[in-house]
């Protein structure tokens, strides 16, 4: 039987964060080097996607099951 890993709520968030840069980068066509140096220099990580993570997370989730909706549904 597979053997599940329980993450903790640091690490949660930090998959978050690394994710959130990962995308802007590839949507940038830029390293995840420089996305995350910009957002670090900027204070965005510190500042505003982590003491907002449930926040982004609620938002992302809603958004996502509202596209999944519309492309199950579509005719």
């Amino acid at each position: 039987m597979e053997q599940l890993i329980e993450l903790s709520p640091t690490e949660i968030k930090l998959a978050f964060v690394a994710s959130c840069i990962e995308g802007t980068a590839r949507r940038l066509g830029k390293s995840y080097q420089e996305i995350y140096a910009r957002m670090k220099s900027v204070g965005m990580i510190a500042n505003y996607i982590l003491p907002n993570y449930e926040v982004l997370v609620t938002i992302l989730f809603s958004a996502l099951t509202r596209i999944a909706t519309q492309h199950i549904f579509a005719p």
